[in-house]
């Protein structure tokens, strides 16, 4: 072997190595969020929940760690200034250790050509610049959504990258700083009531979720998140809009590489969609019947796109139709989806965010137990069947219910049947992955019917002074309640729920033989399985 080719060969396995050891990256995220400007400020309603949606996709992108992404809703200027500054602390320790570090700053909110603008005070486009610089790491990357937010982008200096030559890598082969904005230079950045949050930040995070993915590699870049969301921005205008929105972008590195922002299959839940036509793309919430999400296919052949877990309804515009599908992601990670899965559906189904899909029937069936309490010391377990009928956050149910119990003592058995009909209308809320909670009012009718034997009489009728003794007597006495119950609702495969709860009791009992009357305090217990056709 030649000396020459032996150096040659040693110099790149020692450049191999490094790369090696550049390829541990650690990466540190400050999300922010802030609905009020200055006082002249029309206050933002989505700036917050923008900052939260991002933070929640960031923690599933498989590359930041949980306790390295900072989340701040309407923070102060002070307590955001605090939260960089501690930023940059962990950045030092970080890169004492040999690590390659990347920081990411968001900012959604209002702002200005010279500053933005946070609860009442301006956060100077100077002072940004030099807290951003000072965050350090081996790339910093600032992206904001704010108007006339292109005015914070570099007018002299530094070296815009031509889009061509940036190459992805696992280790950063780069050094320097990234800024995002969601606008040009003077112009508007547009929030959206249709998508609840900032259009730039709405499209952006869609890119992250895998829309973006173009090379189907499993990684969204910064640039290619940005340039999904550069396209779909512009093409608001087509929508009507009467602003024009163009994002923009600056570079000041050393270097060429594109850092990857988020793996498809680092974690999370999962779709796969399968040739699905170029055009929108709306994701409705089965709980709420809420539009929860809504992106933009590109006319890839296979797109992945990362959601929470839940269950979902997907449409798309077919031909005088709505093309419809639902999706089940509560215990499976993943499914894939092509279009050959969609069924059409009236466009009316889905005319309105909110509005209830015929693909979901809110029908169901639902059998139950209840430890009914009809004074201080009867208690019958009942059972019960009845019909529910779930509407957006209510549940109507109405039971039908039958109980038996044998009370006895020395002297005297007493055989109590009962007879239920019930109505209840619960409210749906503290919705969560595997069911909900709910609170409402019922409202029953209760016919006892006792047949008391005097154990005493066994052997038949007794004569006595004042005449004969019987054996057995029937009584019947109607109780009338109301309560309040509270239940926790499980959701399983196959429309099968389970519900958990109590319920708060106040009953009237009308005894029809002595015609005597009395009122019940207690605490129910209520189990039930329904199931949904």
């Amino acid at each position: 072997m030649k000396p020459g080719f032996a150096s040659f060969l040693l110099f790149h396995i020692a450049l191999l190595m490094h790369s090696a050891a550049l390829g541990d990256v650690q990466r540190i995220a400050l999300i922010v969020g802030v609905n009020h400007g200055l006082e002249e400020d029309r206050p933002l309603r989505y700036a917050a929940r923008d900052a939260k949606e991002m933070a929640a996709l960031l923690r599933q992108s498989g590359l930041f760690d949980k306790d390295r992404i900072y989340l701040l809703e309407d923070a102060s200027l002070d307590r955001i200034k605090g939260a960089m500054d501690e930023v940059a602390g962990r950045v030092k320790e970080l890169e004492k250790s040999g690590s390659q570090t990347l920081v990411v700053f968001f900012y959604s909110g209002h702002g200005g050509a010279d500053a933005l603008h946070i609860q009442g005070k301006k956060f100077s486009r100077a002072e940004i610049t030099s807290k951003f610089n000072s965050l350090g790491g081996d790339i910093r990357i600032m992206i904001l959504d704010a108007c006339e937010s292109g005015d914070f982008l570099r007018q002299k200096g530094g070296a815009y990258l031509d889009e061509g030559k940036i190459q992805i890598e696992e280790s950063l082969q780069s050094r320097g700083s990234i800024i995002l904005s969601a606008s040009s230079r003077g112009e508007k950045a547009q929030e959206s009531e249709e998508y609840r949050g900032a259009v730039f930040s709405h499209h952006f995070m869609n890119g992250l979720k895998g829309m973006a993915d173009y090379n189907a590699d499993n990684a969204v870049t910064l640039m290619e998140a940005f340039d999904y969301a550069r396209e779909t921005t512009r093409m608001e205008k087509v929508g009507g809009r009467a602003s024009a929105q163009n994002p923009s972008y600056d570079f000041d590195l050393v270097g060429e590489s594109d850092p990857v922002l988020v793996r498809l299959n680092g974690g999370g839940n999962r779709v796969h969609l399968a040739g699905l036509p170029w055009g929108p793309l709306e994701i409705y919430e089965t709980r709420t019947f809420s539009l929860a999400y809504q992106t933009w296919m590109t006319g890839r052949d296979t797109v992945t796109y990362m959601l929470p877990a839940g269950r979902y309804i997907l449409s798309y515009p077919g031909k005088n139709a709505s093309m419809v599908k639902t999706l089940d992601l509560t215990w499976d990670r993943e499914a894939t989806l092509s279009a050959a899965d969609f069924q059409k559906r009236p466009k009316s189904i889905l005319a309105e965010k909110g509005g209830r899909d015929l693909v979901w029937n809110p029908h169901g069936l639902q059998v139950g137990f209840l430890d009914a309490g009809l004074s201080d010391v009867i208690r019958v377990p009942l059972l019960q069947i009845g019909y529910a009928h779930q509407s957006f956050d209510w549940i109507q149910t109405f039971d039908l219910g039958f109980g038996y119990r044998t009370f006895k003592s020395n002297s005297l058995e007493n055989d109590l049947r009962l007879f239920r009909a019930a109505f209840s209308l619960d409210a749906l809320f503290l919705r969560w992955r595997f069911g909900m909670v709910s609170v409402g009012g019922a409202a029953a009718w209760n016919l006892a019917w006792q047949s008391v034997s005097d154990l005493r009489f066994s052997s038949g009728p007794v004569e006595t002074e004042g005449g004969g003794a019987s054996l057995r007597n029937d009584y019947l006495a109607n109780v009338f309640q109301l309560s309040l119950p509270v239940r926790h609702v499980l959701t399983f495969p196959g429309r099968v729920s389970l519900s958990l709860g109590a319920a708060g009791t106040a009953g009237f009992l009308k005894e029809h033989s002595t015609a005597s009357r009395a009122w019940t305090f207690g605490i129910d217990p209520l189990i039930g399985v329904g199931y949904r056709f």
